[in-house]
């Protein structure tokens, strides 16, 4: 029975580690997304601001579509964060049910 709890509570901290890295992982291509975002932006600006007048609007409207498709993707990489935060917390969750269950067993063994 030793053997079986903590072969459960190892897979469960195994599966809390992958999920970690997950997580770092989506927040890494946050980080680097906005960036890329900023910079994107940024040059949309100066080529808008060097551009000669009859084609400033098109350069805005391009600006304006790589702006919302940013935004929908970073809504998407959050969406992902929650979802992994989400599994993290019922792992957790997981862990410290066999916790406890355990503590109930060697306490109904004691009696």
């Amino acid at each position: 029975m030793e053997i079986d709890y903590q072969t459960k509570i190892r897979q469960v901290q195994d599966e809390q580690d992958s999920i970690r890295q997950e997580i770092r992982s989506v927040e890494q291509q946050q980080e680097e997304f906005f960036s890329l975002q900023q910079e994107e932006q940024r040059l949309y600006s100066e080529i808008v601001e060097t551009s000669p007048p009859e084609e400033r609007q098109y350069f805005k409207s391009r600006r304006e579509d790589s702006f919302s498709l940013a935004k929908k993707a970073q809504r998407q990489l959050e969406e992902q964060e929650d979802e992994l935060k989400n599994t993290r917390r019922q792992l957790i969750d997981k862990e410290e049910l066999y916790i406890q269950q355990r503590k109930e067993q060697v306490k109904e063994k004691e009696q």
